[in-house]
């Protein structure tokens, strides 16, 4: 079903008035908290709107940097919509445990 009660999904704009731009990145929001003990938390929101089917292939993957040791990593959901608001996909098609050994010649999963 469509989303229209979703205002992030209001602010998506007409491909062809975007002046060539490959996409937009709609809202991005941090929230920062820190607690008297030391302990902080940071929440973050980013909603994207392609708008050039090359871009896709650029922006298929996300990947967070954190440090394994001292933090812990949480991605609540990932959702992919149609132009007009039809979801497309509701959750991440692939999951990854970061804590897995890996070879140090991998930078991908190194600290």
């Amino acid at each position: 079903p469509a989303l229209a009660s979703d205002s992030v999904v209001r602010l998506a704009v007409d491909p062809s008035r975007a002046g060539g731009v490959p996409y937009l990145t709609l809202l991005e929001e941090g929230h920062y908290r820190v607690e008297v003990d030391g302990r902080s938390r940071y929440e973050m929101r980013q909603v994207t709107q392609v708008l050039d089917p090359n871009a896709v292939r650029a922006l298929a993957e996300r990947a967070f940097g954190y440090d394994g040791g001292r933090q812990a990593l949480t991605v609540r959901w990932a959702r992919v919509l149609r132009p007009d608001g039809t979801v497309l996909s509701d959750r991440v098609a692939q999951e990854q445990d970061g804590a897995v050994p890996a070879a140090m010649n991998s930078p991908i999963y190194t600290n």
